[in-house]
């Protein structure tokens, strides 16, 4: 990473001027190695920038401050919190992206997330990070991390885990449906080959078969999402 001039002021800026909040993030933008941008990358949205390049969409830069969601974190590279936040019970979890489930814990304990969008830093992307084999491993480790922290523990306030606890089998038979079409744009993607477009669309709809599959494996063991309510427990 590297930090913009003036950063550790900017950061004591957002602080200020959001006392109530206890977690912040900021903007990242990426940092490109030397050589050939593949396009997929230069031009890929921010659903796919997020987790594959780690950064955030240009248009958040110039966004202002916003409040963050009770399920949804800052981007790992780039955030940071009050100290009053670290307590015992205050860890990562063991998920191979473990920001989400902090921000998902302390969130659902009443703290307040910011994205702060005039604090910058660049995300050096590392040249593997590029490499399309690298990318679609990418994608499936990002999928299973990211199922991980939205239903375990069930927190009420993570949107997903809730719709599954109180619609349990809607929300399975809509989950089904879901992957039904991402394996569709994923058999799209693989005919047309190696267009960058296509590419994108490829890793985007590995990522996404990924995580809702092993939404629905984690919550068949899980008592607090039981198809049956007298069964379910937190």
């Amino acid at each position: 990473m590297v930090v913009d001039t003036g950063w550790i002021k900017a950061v004591i800026a957002a602080c200020d001027r959001h006392p109530q909040a206890d977690l912040f993030s900021g903007h990242v933008y990426i940092v490109w190695p030397p050589g050939p941008i593949p396009g997929w990358a230069k031009n890929c949205r921010s659903d796919v920038r997020g987790w594959a390049l780690s950064a955030v969409s240009e248009s958040s830069a110039s966004g202002g401050d916003q409040p963050i969601r009770p399920d949804r974190w800052g981007c790992g590279n780039h955030f940071w919190f009050r100290s009053k936040l670290l307590t015992d019970s205050s860890q990562f979890g063991h998920q191979w992206v473990p920001e989400p489930g902090l921000f998902f814990d302390h969130m659902a304990k009443g703290a307040k997330g910011v994205f702060a969008g005039s604090v910058r830093a660049g995300h050096r992307l590392q040249p593997h990070l590029l490499d399309p084999a690298t990318v679609c491993k990418r994608a499936v480790m990002i999928g299973r991390s990211f199922a991980d922290s939205y239903v375990r523990p069930y927190r009420p306030t993570v949107r997903v885990a809730r719709l599954l606890r109180q619609h349990p089998l809607g929300a399975r038979c809509g989950a089904l449906g879901k992957v039904a079409y991402y394996a569709g744009l994923y058999a799209v993607a693989r005919l047309i080959g190696g267009n960058d477009r296509w590419f994108e669309r490829r890793i985007h709809a590995i990522e996404r078969i990924t995580l809702i599959l092993e939404i629905l494996r984690l919550i068949s063991r899980d008592p607090a999402y039981s198809l049956w309510a007298w069964k379910r427990r937190d």
